[in-house]
């Protein structure tokens, strides 16, 4: 089986969402290498279908469902605005900014800074589409400049407790 047939979701495979994913893998092959050892090491996955149910259980203004942005693709060079967003199904997660050299070589995004969310030990990578094992996904090259803590923000805490109040979501969906 092909490792992206493995780390991409049969049943969003058409979002283009993964669109960044696949160039990397098919055009860079120290990326493909990356993945391939990172799959059959277990340090790589693709987003859960745990982590899909919990984008589609949020709460958004100006959308439909979260899960919109990753159908149109919007997350591939979004991923400041998308990790934040994604932050939000997270009790306890850190945001972070920095450099993807891979990701910035590519040319498939526009900006120099790359932002990425991390919990639990794992790098939840919203343009890639990928959740890591952070050890391992440092050897991709991650440079990080910024870290923090989004929940100590008051503004940030009202904001999760919205994003995941299920009885506004169902009084939404009447």
């Amino acid at each position: 089986m092909n490792s992206l047939d493995i780390l991409i979701n049969q049943e969003r495979k058409d979002y283009l969402c993964f669109d960044m994913l696949k160039q990397l893998y098919n055009n860079n092959p120290e990326f493909k290498e990356f993945i391939d050892k990172g799959l059959k090491e277990r340090k790589i996955s693709g987003f859960t279908e745990e982590l899909w149910k919990a984008i589609e259980a949020q709460n958004i203004r100006g959308l439909k469902t979260f899960e919109d942005v990753f159908r149109d693709g919007y997350n591939i060079g979004g991923q400041t605005v998308v990790s934040r967003q994604l932050s939000y199904s997270f009790p306890e997660c850190t945001l972070c900014t920095g450099t993807l050299p891979v990701v910035i070589d590519s040319k498939l995004i526009d900006d120099e800074s790359y932002s990425w969310m991390t919990s639990d030990g794992y790098i939840y990578d919203t343009s890639l589409m990928l959740i890591m094992d952070r050890e391992y996904a440092n050897r991709l090259g991650y440079q990080y400049v910024i870290e923090y803590d989004p929940h100590q923000d008051p503004i940030y805490q009202e904001t999760y407790e919205f994003t995941n109040n299920q009885e506004i979501k169902n009084a939404r969906n009447r």
